[in-house]
């Protein structure tokens, strides 16, 4: 929380810096186990560094995507902007919580 607001004019830095800590406080609060959602992490990590790895210009001639070093804090590892590590989890873990949340209601009824 404390680097998105320090960040604040850095806008993907704030955003997701952020989000992810209203999300890992939401879940601290309420006492929801992450557990799925660290492993699934954990396994989408290898493919992530791949796949944004080429799209950020690791195996080939030019980026695909490029990143404004003025909008984030311009600390990569190799040429994959650190927030994006952060953006990858708040993604698949809120998709992940989504779809317990609804498929425990569809169960429900």
């Amino acid at each position: 929380m404390l680097v998105g607001i320090y960040y604040y004019d850095r806008w993907y830095t704030a955003v997701t810096f952020v989000l992810t800590a209203l999300f890992l406080g939401f879940h601290y609060f309420t006492n929801r186990s992450l557990s799925k959602v660290y492993r699934s992490y954990c396994v989408t990590l290898f493919f992530f560094f791949i796949v944004n790895g080429i799209l950020t210009g690791s195996f080939i001639e030019a980026p695909v995507v490029w990143y404004n070093n003025d909008e984030n804090l311009g600390i990569r590892l190799g040429t994959i902007p650190i927030e994006d590590v952060f953006y990858g989890f708040v993604l698949i873990a809120s998709i992940i919580q989504l779809f317990e949340y609804f498929n425990k209601k569809s169960v429900s009824k």
